[in-house]
């Protein structure tokens, strides 16, 4: 089977959930380039890993396929559906490379090289520049701030960990657990029935 048709049959299948992970050799190695970066060998621990994603795909659309020899880029459309979340949509190039054994199987994947990325059907990743420059100078510059684009927008990292995103309509924070206990209403007790 040819690099194209491997290819194409791998994300076909994978539309359908039906056997795509055949097309993965054994000893496959995943490059995933979101934060944090990371890289994983073999078939097992590239599915432990990406079961989550896996089981949110609703839709699977290829919008370009380039191919050169054992290797190809798909630029991919994904639908996602969280447990408990709203769906959102994720176009990702994907490098991939294909082994010539007995058959092609892939054996490198990095998905993620996101291009785009909506929430709920909303703008190419819009953000309220305003509200960003005022978080960013409210944050100071006390400490290192990296600026990352997630979450349908802009969001500012401090020692590596979320700090504040903010979207278009909307602001995002990362609360101290006993800040938030102290000044959050208290939950009543729950109570039995009582009786007339």
């Amino acid at each position: 089977m040819s690099t194209k048709a491997t290819i194409e049959g791998y994300l076909r299948d994978l539309q359908k959930k039906q056997d795509w992970t055949s097309y993965l050799s054994d000893g496959l190695v995943f490059t995933s380039y979101t934060n944090p970066i990371r890289r994983l060998s073999g078939k097992e621990a590239f599915l432990q890993s990406t079961k989550r994603f896996y089981t949110m795909i609703k839709a699977v659309e290829v919008r370009d396929l380039i191919v050169d020899g054992d290797k190809a880029v798909a630029l991919t459309h994904y639908d996602l559906e969280p447990p408990q979340g709203p769906v959102f949509v994720s176009d990702v190039a994907e490098y991939l490379a294909c082994a010539m054994a007995r058959s092609c199987r892939l054996t490198f994947t990095s998905t993620a090289h996101p291009f785009q990325s909506k929430v709920g059907g909303g703008n190419l990743m819009s953000y309220d520049e305003g509200l960003a420059s005022r978080v960013r100078a409210a944050l100071g510059r006390s400490c290192p701030i990296q600026k990352k684009r997630m979450f349908g927008g802009v969001t500012f990292m401090v020692r590596g960990k979320m700090c504040v995103s903010v979207g278009k309509d909307r602001i995002m924070c990362r609360i101290d657990p006993a800040i938030h206990d102290a000044h959050s209403t208290p939950r009543l007790p729950e109570r039995g029935h009582e009786g007339a």
